[in-house]
């Protein structure tokens, strides 16, 4: 009799599944109090026919020509670096010796028997496009450079084009 009792107890308290009847609510969270989220269509543009090249035409630079028959002067690469009493005996500065610890970078290309009116230079902030009638120099910069700040002198003793590049660095903050 108690076994008895137990089950209609358990069918009480737990109601067999009626599988006809499809009822079931997701269960209330934080979330269900409120007016219903409304949903925003976006506009999508028009899908294009996709392109066989490899990139876009605003990602290629056109200021450097593929190949060009003139020989690469000799060119010399140097970092510069502004140091105070306190870098260089105390150690109590943020610089070290190390090429991210400069401002500039200087720059002498050799150019014999070229003059200066004869040189077009074309600075960009990764690239350097030198060209005279003798010599092609096109060179990826090691570090972005502004352009704007950019220095040339011409030493007219050893025919050498000197350019002073300020340098753009992401962390500056942290060297200086």
């Amino acid at each position: 009799m108690e076994t008895d009792c137990l089950l209609k107890l358990s069918a009480l308290l737990n109601p067999p599944e009626d599988e006809s009847c499809e009822t079931k609510t997701s269960p209330f969270t934080p979330a269900s109090i409120g007016a219903p989220a409304v949903k925003q269509i976006q506009e999508c543009d028009p899908i294009s026919e996709p392109s066989k090249d490899i990139w876009n035409k605003s990602e290629v630079d056109n200021i450097v020509p593929y190949t060009d028959p003139r020989p690469s002067p000799e060119y010399d690469m140097k970092f510069l670096q502004a140091v105070n009493t306190e870098d260089v005996f105390l150690g109590m500065g943020k610089k070290n010796p190390g090429t991210a610890s400069c401002e500039s970078m200087i720059l002498r290309v050799k150019l014999p028997n070229a003059k200066s009116s004869d040189i077009q230079l074309n600075i960009k902030e990764t690239l350097l496009l030198l060209t005279t009638p003798k010599y092609y120099l096109s060179l990826n910069l090691p570090d972005p450079v502004d352009d704007k700040m950019t220095r040339a002198q011409w030493d007219i003793d050893t025919d050498t084009l000197i350019l002073t590049f300020k340098l753009k660095r992401i962390y500056d903050f942290l060297n200086f």
